[in-house]
């Protein structure tokens, strides 16, 4: 079974609250309908919270909540963290893995001083958002759930697991249903239990010269980790079964219809992608870091040097 943090219910909020000097930081505008939330005190950032504070709530996505447990691992263990995402696909404040942001580059972080004691979630926070965004989150929980799936560091166990959060995920058309928070949440722990693939070699190497492309053209704010994500999924995904038998293999042994995985992996790839940039361009020149990173390595088919043109073939294709 996936662990996770204890989810708090929010007609509990008050209870976990009673008694606590707590804060609250983030996007704490998304907390405003909830009244025992918007009475707490706001700080600017968790580095800003009081010395005497024994909770923070940090309200986000993926970035900024990995930047609160970063900074409440490496700063206050003795401070617990209610982490309250205001996005589902990363799945943040669910492991205990801090990937930090440096204009695109990215440093990860693990350990058991990352993970948040508690999470808790915002349905209408969805209602909010566009729906690219949405797309966008719903290829990154996919992708968290299928790269951990098939990585060669996962067990039978943890497969099993997986592929009923991937059922429950292909079978949930609607982005903007709250249960895509749980499946999120879980696809992120699972993953971390294991390891990820290609598609994420390619996003955590690609954004920061992807974004500084797009800059030029004042666009830098239309690409982030979760469209990445999104746009190599069917490309990938393709490599794979193309190059080795087990990916195909593993998804059989499952139960999980490849086609119809595939069909939805393409439906979210192909305008994830739609922006102005060679995408075969852009991995050819930074190919090497690409098959450096940790995520490439356990891909579940092989990567090497000469793979380039197959890959390039894919995402050209798209």
């Amino acid at each position: 079974m996936i662990d996770l943090p204890p989810r708090i219910a929010l007609t509990d909020l008050p209870d976990l609250l009673s008694g606590r000097r707590a804060v609250i930081t983030g996007r704490v505008a998304a907390a405003q309908d909830v009244p025992s939330l918007a009475a707490l005190p706001v700080v600017e950032t968790p580095a800003k919270t009081p010395s005497d504070a024994d909770l923070v709530v940090v309200l986000g996505g993926g970035t900024r909540l990995d930047a609160a447990k970063a900074w409440r691992g490496r700063n206050r263990p003795d401070c617990a963290l209610l982490a309250i995402p205001t996005r589902f696909g990363s799945g943040a404040e669910a492991n205990d893995i801090a990937v930090l942001d440096d204009r695109g580059a990215k440093t990860i972080q693990k350990g058991p001083e990352f993970r948040p004691e508690y999470r808790a979630y915002l349905p209408g926070v969805l209602q909010t958002l566009p729906e690219d965004a949405l797309l966008w989150s719903k290829g990154d929980a996919l992708t968290h759930a299928l790269e951990g799936l098939l990585s060669p560091l996962a067990t039978d166990a943890l497969r099993a697991d997986l592929a009923d959060v991937l059922h429950t995920m292909l079978d949930l058309s609607d982005p903007r249903d709250a249960e895509w928070f749980e499946l999120s949440a879980l696809a992120n722990a699972g993953q971390a239990q294991a390891s990820v693939g290609l598609v994420h070699g390619l996003a955590h190497v690609l954004e920061a010269p992807a974004r500084a492309e797009l800059a030029t053209m004042g666009r830098e704010d239309q690409l982030g980790h979760a469209r990445l994500c999104s746009g190599f999924l069917a490309p990938v995904l393709r490599y794979n079964f193309t190059r080795s038998d087990k990916a195909a293999d593993r998804l059989k042994a499952v139960g999980i219809d490849r086609d119809a995985l595939l069909a939805l992996a393409n439906s979210i790839s192909t305008p994830a992608l739609d922006l102005p940039l060679d995408w075969p361009d852009l991995i050819e020149a930074h190919w090497k870091s690409i098959l450096r990173d940790f995520c490439t390595r356990t891909n579940v088919a092989t990567v090497r040097p000469a793979t380039l043109t197959a890959l390039i073939t894919e995402v050209s294709a798209q």
